[in-house]
């Protein structure tokens, strides 16, 4: 259900925004400097970049055994302060979704060594400044065969 309405989202902005452009917002550096300090925050468990590109009523939702787990942003930031200063070891790549002047949605390719973690994280402008509102995880294990790829994924 949950999974429903993230696609339901995805919709409505695809119809009344852009799709397809890669540079972005007219603002593309700020929007695409959400997106890069959000890695940067991830590799390096930096809960205090993390923090400066989250809104304060941002969630995560992790799937986890068929269901949803959703993270509060506080919930987040406590979980990473236990790990601070650990450095990730992975390859990251991102692409713009979709966006338009008040809101965008990116993908960003974690690729672990074992498995790849693609976030699709919906960015949105707040007071002139764009934050991240929502992270939508999902994970593929590259050792598994028969592991389901998205469908979006190409």
């Amino acid at each position: 259900m949950k999974t429903s309405t993230f696609f339901l989202s995805l919709f409505f902005i695809l119809v009344f925004c852009k799709e397809g452009k890669s540079q972005g917002p007219k603002d593309s550096l700020t929007f695409n400097k959400v997106i890069v300090d959000y890695m940067e925050g991830i590799r390096n468990t930096d809960f205090e970049k993390i923090k400066s590109v989250f809104s304060n009523d941002a969630i995560v939702k992790i799937p986890r055994s068929g269901k949803v787990i959703t993270e509060t942003k506080n919930e987040l930031l406590l979980d990473m302060r236990q790990y601070k200063g650990i450095k990730q070891n992975f390859n990251c790549t991102y692409s713009t979704v979709c966006y338009c002047d008040a809101i965008g949605i990116a993908k960003i390719k974690f690729a672990y060594p074992l498995f790849n973690l693609y976030e699709y994280l919906v960015i949105e402008k707040q007071e002139e400044s764009w934050k991240i509102t929502q992270v939508i995880k999902e994970y593929n294990d590259i050792t598994d065969k028969n592991s389901i790829k998205l469908a979006v994924d190409h």
